[in-house]
């Protein structure tokens, strides 16, 4: 008896093609290895493994946001000083405010007009906690651990349990977003308000009003960069509502545009109608003169050049963004190509938000890329749209979705290859170039010979089109047909396993960063604050790079916008400043005062040298300055000691020195100050006396440690003179005395 053949059911596509656990389908060698099994059945299900986890992962964004506020940032992070200026610059009208008892003690720099929002911030903190360095840090803390929090939140509203928890930990601890967040810049806040944005801008017209108030409360009050957000969220709208009647599509833009005049409308009466001559020069100064030497006398060949090589080259070189965050950045450009590939009429196979994300990422990228100057602060605004187009890719990941859609627009296959080309250039120049040489490449110079190897060459921007472009297209035509129906399906249980580890990567990584800077930690800022404290008197003006930064642990006046000052070469309104000292650390001070007052810089009197955020340090003094006359300072018995030894006075110095340690027993200043009397009146052992004991005092001043070298090695010493001049220079590597003296070529 013959047997009638069964007919095989059809099984259908994607991820419910068995009713089989996938588990089971999968085999015993797609189970995820036990060290990734309590993370994945936290996600899968396991509700107390999982808020355990996310509690971890919490606590770790508060620590690496909270620990440590008074240290430096990394003194190598980045090209930029901002991380040791802007700051302090950007909050000084609160600090004026609790220290003097007015918010604009200078109505020629009215710092609270430019951030009004980031110094209310400020002055709460300030009431409650004082002033200092630390709490100056909680206003870019504070925001940072807000904007972890809520993208938590909202994206286990939008994505589940695994979505919100990958978008926590994506947020939480890139090491480029907490060195931002242990600052009191604008950035933070800036991040913080346009998330908020992004989710308003999902919840329909009251949604898009309060979105667009946000967008312009952001730019106004906070900072201009936010303004990009505009044009996307209004793309966004025009993309989502086009199928819709006119009426609601024109609501929906109006309700935004509302939203955003208000916020206009509010800077407008409470802040430029305060001082609009200073505020239209602020805004000269900031965007037209900044942008006036890359545009002004520029042709079209070059402009295009300039703007091409910063679209296709934004995140790499000294201070890519992306060389910072290689594996956030790698899932990033893999979500934004399925969100894209989502773009269909039906739109299923992405999400309103994922669509916003994709918008968003391409609104900055292009609005950074039209900029001439883009230091890493500017390019950390990348980190909200990076964040959620990587959680983007990780939740479908997790959730057996394809990366791409199965029904794709018609110009899909036009993006493709600029996508392709733009990752590709990327990938070569952050992740391959710089991991395996540990250059800095760049996009603008010239390829010549004998730079051609595998991983290190310099290619021009238009080379970086040719090459990478061409092969992007060249592989879109190959595969223009499997390119159309590709989705890579993410159904078996090993791509949940991977998702997985990734996470763990990134967390490891990211931690090791922050671990690595904890352990090496300094805290220059404090101590040259506590060190001037010491030995200067009350009614000091400091004028300097970072005279603001160190005026958070003091109660000096400062001038914070004296670049400002230099830039326009208001001679004469600067010397209207009671200007008492000076802080020489970056050379455009110096050189400003040497070509405007060359006479000045023979009388300038030395009060102290230190190592400051990575460079070398040092306060003078002039004897009198036009903004104030000679008898209005009192100089303090250390700066007179100081003054002394200028002038070949030695005893007339040491007397002076020992009078202030009488005033000021803990002064290490003073006691390395007698210890120099001593090596100038060839008396060794009282030197050596002096410095010992002002070592007692401090292990982390690099002039004292330098002394004792010198005392060694007057002594006769020269290993011991040269052990302790290398451990001044681990202390301050850019001292050029120190360079001289271990024979160093000056940095």
């Amino acid at each position: 008896m013959s047997r009638k053949k069964r007919k095989r059911p059809e099984r259908p596509n994607g991820p419910e093609r068995s009713e089989q656990p996938e588990t089971q389908r999968a085999g015993k060698h797609a189970q995820p290895p036990k060290g990734l099994d309590t993370l994945e059945s936290a996600l899968a299900g396991d509700t107390r493994r999982y808020w355990i986890l996310t509690g971890i992962a919490l606590g770790a964004a508060v620590l690496f946001r909270l620990a440590y506020l008074g240290a430096d940032p990394p003194w190598d992070f980045t090209w930029s000083q901002a991380l040791f200026t802007d700051g302090a610059r950007a909050i000084d009208g609160a600090r004026s405010k609790i220290v003097f008892g007015q918010w604009i003690p200078d109505m020629r720099s009215p710092v609270v007009l430019f951030y009004p929002l980031v110094n209310v911030l400020a002055y709460v903190i300030f009431k409650v906690g004082g002033v200092g360095l630390a709490q100056a840090n909680l206003v870019g803390a504070l925001p940072a651990l807000a904007s972890v929090i809520l993208l938590f939140l909202w994206m286990r509203q939008l994505e589940g349990r695994a979505g919100g928890f990958a978008a926590l930990v994506l947020l939480a601890f890139p090491f480029v977003h907490v060195v931002y967040s242990r600052v009191p810049m604008v950035e933070a806040l800036l991040i913080l308000m346009l998330l908020a944005g992004f989710r308003f801008a999902l919840k329909g017209s009251r949604g898009l009003l309060a979105a667009g108030l946000l967008c312009g409360l952001a730019a106004f009050m906070v900072k201009m960069h936010a303004l990009h957000f505009a044009p996307v969220v209004l793309a966004f709208v025009l993309i989502e509502h086009r199928r819709e009647p006119t009426r609601r599509k024109a609501t929906a833009v109006a309700a935004f545009l509302i939203g955003l005049a208000a916020a206009i409308g509010m800077w407008l009466a409470l802040v430029y109608l305060v001082n609009p001559e200073m505020i239209s020069k602020y805004f000269q100064s900031n965007i037209l003169i900044a942008q006036k030497g890359e545009y002004a006398g520029a042709g079209i060949g070059q402009i295009l050049t300039t703007r091409l090589g910063a679209l296709i080259h934004l995140g790499s070189g000294r201070d890519g963004f992306f060389a910072e965050v290689p594996i956030l950045s790698v899932m990033a450009f893999l979500g934004l190509l399925g969100v894209l590939s989502g773009f269909s009429g039906g739109r299923a196979e992405s999400k309103p938000w994922e669509r916003l994300a994709a918008i968003w990422f391409v609104g900055i990228v292009a609005a950074l890329s039209l900029l001439s100057y883009r230091p890493l602060r500017y390019m950390v605004l990348l980190t909200p749209p990076v964040v959620l187009l990587a959680t983007s890719f990780l939740a479908r990941l997790m959730g057996g979705r394809p990366l791409m859609a199965a029904r794709k627009p018609k110009w899909f296959v036009f993006a493709f290859p600029v996508w392709l080309a733009w990752v590709l250039i990327h990938f070569q120049q952050d992740i391959i170039y710089r991991t395996l040489s540990g250059g800095a490449p760049l996009v603008t110079g010239r390829l010549s010979p004998g730079e051609i190897s595998l991983y290190n060459f310099h290619l021009s921007v238009w080379w970086h089109v040719l090459i990478y472009g061409g092969a992007a297209v060249a592989l879109t035509l190959i595969f223009k047909d499997r390119i159309g129906r590709a989705r890579i399906s993410f159904a078996h249980t090993g791509f949940k396993a991977a998702a997985v580890g990734i996470l763990l990567a990134f967390v490891v990584i990211h931690s090791a960063s922050f671990a690595g800077y904890a352990r090496e930690r300094r805290y220059s800022i404090i101590d040259a604050a506590e060190s001037l404290g010491r030995v200067l008197p009350d009614g000091v003006f400091i004028v300097g790079d970072c005279s603001t930064t160190l005026s958070l642990e003091t109660s000096f006046r400062t001038l914070p916008a004296y670049g400002d000052l230099i830039r326009y070469k208001e001679k004469e309104l600067f010397e209207q400043y009671p200007v008492t000292h000076f802080l020489l650390r970056f050379p455009t001070l110096f050189e400003y005062l040497r070509d405007t007052y060359p006479d000045a810089i023979g009388r300038m009197a030395a009060v102290r040298a230190f190592a400051l955020c990575g460079r070398a340090a040092t306060v003078v003094r002039l004897p009198e300055w036009p903004g104030y006359a000679r008898a209005a300072y009192v100089p303090s018995r250390y700066e007179i000691g100081f003054d002394a030894l200028r002038r070949g006075r030695v005893e007339e110095a040491r007397i002076a020195f020992e009078e202030f340690l009488k005033e000021r027993p803990d002064s290490y200043e003073a006691l390395s100050a007698l210890a120099i009397c001593g090596l100038e009146a060839g008396r060794i052992e009282v030197a050596e006396a002096a410095i010992r004991r002002a070592l007692e005092l401090t292990d982390r001043d690099s002039f004292s440690r330098e002394i004792y070298g010198d005392v060694l090695s007057a002594r006769g010493d020269k290993y011991g003179a040269r052990a302790e001049w290398q451990k001044a220079f681990e202390l301050n590597p850019y001292s050029p005395s120190l360079q001289t003296k271990l024979g160093m070529r000056r940095r």
